[in-house]
Formats: C-alpha cells, sequence, structure tokens
C-alpha cells in the first residue's frame, strides 16, 4: 500500500506547551518557546491515532497491540508560536515483516511552507492475551 498524505490542523496551546515542558523536565526556557520536540505529541490526537490503528489492522494477523517507540528525528526549519495553528500532514507507512512502523510529518504554515518535519519508528507488537 502506498503512504498516503493525511492533513489536520493542529493548534499550539500555551497550556500543552506548559504541560509538555513538565513532562519533559519542567525546563526553564520563556513561557512562548515552543520546544524542539512538542510536534511529537500531535502522534498522539486520536485521528492520528485512529489512521495508525487502521494501517495496522489491515496486516494480517494483527489483534490488540502496543507502539513500542523506537526512534524519532525532527528538524525545525523555523520556530512555531504559541498561539499559533498550523497544518500537520502525515504519511503512515506499512508494517513491516519485522514489526516496524514508519510514520512521517511535516508542520506547515498556512502559506504551505515547512516549518517542522518529523520521523518516527515504532515497534508494533501484540499484547499478551492477560492484558487484552
Amino acid at each position: 500500500m502506498e503512504k498516503q498524505a493525511h492533513r489536520f490542523r493542529v493548534h499550539v496551546r500555551q497550556q500543552d506547551v506548559d504541560r509538555f515542558k513538565q513532562v519533559i523536565g519542567g525546563r526553564t526556557e520563556p513561557a512562548s518557546t515552543v520546544p524542539l520536540t512538542f510536534p511529537a505529541t500531535w502522534y498522539g490526537m486520536p485521528e492520528v491515532q485512529a489512521l495508525i490503528r487502521k494501517r495496522i489492522d489491515a496486516a494480517p494477523g494483527t489483534g490488540q497491540f502496543a507502539l513500542l517507540h523506537l526512534e524519532q528525528s525532527i528538524e525545525m526549519h523555523a520556530d512555531l508560536e504559541v498561539g499559533g495553528a498550523y497544518d500537520l500532514c502525515v504519511q503512515i507507512g506499512d508494517p513491516g515483516s519485522d514489526g516496524k512502523l514508519s510514520v512521517s510529518a511535516e508542520v506547515r504554515n498556512s502559506r504551505g511552507s515547512p516549518l517542522a518535519s518529523m520521523s518516527s519508528l515504532f515497534l508494533v507488537s501484540d499484547l499478551p492475551k492477560e492484558l487484552q
């Protein structure tokens, strides 16, 4: 199956940035600064999670599963701003025979210019029966 891009409107809300900063160790940078890794939180959006589930369910023999985050890269081309609204363009690969799934995304401004590029590699692991 070919990778298809899915577009979502995302927002950088101050409360989300503050919560993220607490999770990553309460950095002392100014409140208006959006951390480099913040865009990865958008992978947790219900709409993105639904796309990942759909892609994994398309693989034969998959039941309930967990995603283990193996690696991530984020390249910022420009700063994101608190209060800003952006387009998140997500592409999800096919699950490999090794159980790995690639997810990539680009954050664009209203003019379509790329502000951030990210890619992640997940391991799709079947949940043990006792956890299902």
